[in-house]
């Protein structure tokens, strides 16, 4: 019962308060067996297809694949693993719903729901591949060059459609979200600090689908300027690389002003460790190759340790709270805090250690000097939206014991006084 689950899912410190655990959904149909297997069939199949063909494509086709295809590839995978960050904590009767105002409660999706999204999505995604492979392999390349645009029409239509269907409200809610994070002067809610974090992570495909755009907006479907706004000596690239950056900065003034609590300036001087490591990688292609190895790298690798090490220590010590780089360490060998609602200790002790090796990811991830490479490109994203993926799941949490505390400590202050007779 629900007044058993402090007792079923409490770490190994004292008691958790009770306001944090309860089923943070009322339960929802889930896809029928036979939507399921369609789904999955459809995936299976467009994969096979897809592994069939890219091996015969020439080195221009198979450039145009990965431009297209391969930015959506994160933002999907990153629906799927929220709805399965969703799931775990339905099962945990975490109620993680609470560390969001009233509004976004309405608005956000069982486990169930965003997986249904993330199925129909997958199959879009994997067809329109399958699509263009074999296209391309056939040499239809003007079909081929219609699908991704297909796919990204279909994409924006889904995402802002008026119908009442898929989702309306929370698609809304998202556009709006997404909107509030562009123009970050207005009051702070916890859906918009965790969406533009979560677009920090994918700053890169952020960049890749602005290039992919540009080449379809220009026309240029199968073929790339060697100048221009497309070619990959283009500014819009670092821009759009430094956009989430730039927006969770200003978001951190905007909650300074409003608290006055001087780590949002910090945490602002974090967000703000990435651009001179932005801005020196595009200079590779305005410089000549020798001053770029003999100075302008050295100081990209410089910064970018900077900003890696800087990220690590807000992330283990601000976000999660653990105690890594503090006294406690030394004086009692304690790096985990002493309250933990999730009851896998060896969870918490993987997350410390691997965000550090993901972390080391961002040097790539925020070096458009480096796009030559999509395949690495590819895999370090994935791997650095598994890592948000792990970070949101302690974050949340954290949340969560900070909402708690706060809460008792209002109780305490109104609870009424009394005098003792002596």
């Amino acid at each position: 019962e629900r007044g058993q689950a402090p007792q079923r899912h409490h770490g190994p410190g004292p008691g958790l308060p009770q306001q944090i655990f309860g089923p943070p959904h009322f339960p929802v149909p889930r896809m029928t067996r036979e939507r399921v297997l369609g789904c999955a069939a459809v995936c299976a199949v467009a994969g096979l297809v897809v592994l069939w063909c890219l091996p015969s494509l020439d080195a221009a086709p198979l450039f145009f694949f990965k431009l297209y295809y391969f930015p959506l590839a994160a933002p999907l995978f990153m629906l799927w693993l929220w709805g399965l960050n969703v799931s775990h904590w339905t099962q945990l009767r975490v109620n993680y719903v609470t560390v969001f105002n009233s509004e976004e409660q309405k608005l956000l999706l069982a486990h169930s729901e965003l997986h249904e999204m993330a199925a129909y999505l997958t199959v879009l995604f994997s067809v329109s591949a399958a699509g263009f492979c074999m296209s391309c392999r056939e040499g239809y390349s003007h079909f081929a060059a219609v699908q991704p645009m297909l796919l990204y029409a279909g994409l924006i239509w889904l995402l802002v459609m008026p119908q009442d269907t898929f989702y309306r409200k929370n698609r809304h809610f998202l556009v709006r979200t997404l909107a509030r994070i562009a123009w970050p002067f207005q009051v702070v809610t916890f859906a918009d600090f965790l969406l533009a974090d979560m677009l920090t992570s994918l700053s890169k495909p952020m960049a890749d689908l602005e290039n992919a755009m540009c080449h379809m907006v220009t026309l240029n479907w199968l073929s790339t300027p060697e100048h221009g706004p497309c070619s990959k000596q283009s500014w819009h690239l670092p821009v759009v690389l430094a956009l989430p950056y730039l927006w969770r900065l200003l978001q951190c003034v905007r909650v300074y002003r409003d608290t006055k609590e001087r780590s949002n300036l910090a945490n602002a001087c974090k967000y703000f460790s990435a651009f001179p490591v932005i801005i020196l990688s595009a200079m590779k292609y305005h410089l000549p190759q020798d001053l770029w190895l003999t100075t302008y790298k050295p100081l990209w690798v410089m910064f970018a340790i900077i900003n890696t090490l800087f990220s690590y220590y807000w992330d283990i010590t601000r976000d999660w709270e653990f105690g890594l780089f503090s006294q406690s360490v030394w004086n009692k060998g304690q790096v985990l805090r002493d309250h933990l609602i999730y009851n896998y200790r060896g969870l918490y002790v993987w997350a410390v250690v691997s965000n550090f090796f993901l972390r080391i990811a961002w040097t790539h991830k925020l070096s458009s000097h480096l796009v030559s490479f999509p395949g690495t490109t590819l895999v370090v994203t994935l791997l650095e939206v598994f890592r948000r993926f792990q970070w949101t799941y302690i974050r949340i949490e954290v949340q969560l014991l900070k909402d708690a505390k706060k809460s008792a400590s209002a109780k305490d202050l109104h609870a009424p006084r009394f005098l003792e007779l002596q």
